[in-house]
């Protein structure tokens, strides 16, 4: 795990390996199953090394598809006032745009795309499943229905399963950002620019640069797919 710049993480921060804080990054805990290394002005709460690792239990994307109640071959663009609810199954790639409403899955057998000045608002339970990369860009916000600071319920996860994600800009996510791939080239979470993501983020390698700001919040944990084994040992 690398972090780089003004990075604000509020909660803890784990490492199955290694990690590395260069600039004016702002901590809470820090923990690595390797040992961690400081660099500039960094502001962190207590640092432990040589912690026991926790498991990446992997994406199970066979069992999300037979669930479909809807599904689309061939890349698709899905913008304006749309409504998905359901499981909803895409073969190719798919791109998010406009001001969307999304309640359940969507599974992605390809990469997505969300970019723009857009909104998208998840109510409930809700995934975005990709079996490759995931990018977020712009200044798209992906929030909730309702706020949980006002008693708000709702969940989400950006979750790839053979894959890399990648969020810059101004974007804003709530929920759950998850790449568990260990395979070489994928499971890559790349934080970039004024990124915000209040929820977790949860990758194989994960990296951050520029003004990008954490919050922790373990509901959001809640919206993983069920077909994750052991999905509470996420995050301790």
């Amino acid at each position: 795990m690398h972090l780089n710049g003004n990075n604000i993480v509020n909660g803890g921060t784990h490492g199955n390996a290694d990690i590395g804080l260069t600039g004016n990054n702002h901590m809470g805990d820090v923990e690595a199953a390797g040992s961690t290394t400081l660099t500039g002005n960094n502001h962190a709460g207590q640092v432990t090394n040589h912690v026991a690792a926790i498991p990446l239990p992997a994406l199970s994307t066979q069992g999300i598809s037979q669930g479909a109640t809807r599904v689309y071959s061939g890349d698709q663009t899905f913008n304006g006032n749309l409504g998905l609810t359901g499981t909803v199954v895409v073969h190719g790639n798919v791109t998010l745009t406009g001001n969307l409403t999304f309640t359940g899955i969507l599974l992605v057998d390809g990469d997505v795309t969300i970019t723009g000045n857009t909104t998208h608002v998840f109510s409930g339970q809700a995934a975005i499943v990709a079996t490759g990369n995931i990018t977020v860009l712009g200044n798209t916000h992906i929030v909730y229905d309702q706020p949980r600071s006002s008693g708000g319920t709702s969940a989400l996860a950006l979750a790839s399963s053979g894959g890399n994600i990648t969020i810059g800009g101004n974007a804003e996510v709530e929920g759950i950002v998850y790449a568990p791939s260990t395979a070489p080239g994928t499971g890559a979470i790349t934080l970039q620019g004024n990124a915000e993501i209040e929820g977790a983020v949860i990758g194989n390698t994960v990296s951050a640069s520029g003004n990008v700001e954490i919050g922790y919040d373990r509901e959001a944990l809640t919206a993983v797919p069920p077909t994750v084994e052991s999905r509470g040992r996420l995050v301790q």
